[in-house]
């Protein structure tokens, strides 16, 4: 959980480049307009997220969070 995004978020990528992570992708899990969570993608490479991965990943993030039952 990141409280203080400008300090705790730097923090965080420290701890992930010591992890060896180099790339990660943020998408937002969306439900009837909320944001409930967040799909995250590490790699160990770098990696160039291109369009048609994107849209792909995206489409299922978006089908998880219709399926998701949100009160």
């Amino acid at each position: 959980m990141i409280h203080q995004t400008t300090r705790d978020f730097n923090i965080y990528l420290q701890a992930a480049r010591k992890k060896g992570i180099v790339s990660i992708l943020y998408i937002p899990i969306m439900c009837r307009g909320n944001v409930i969570g967040v799909f995250r993608i590490y790699t160990s490479e770098n990696w160039k997220f291109v369009l048609e991965n994107l849209k792909f990943v995206q489409t299922m993030v978006q089908m998880t969070g219709r399926a998701t039952p949100y009160h």
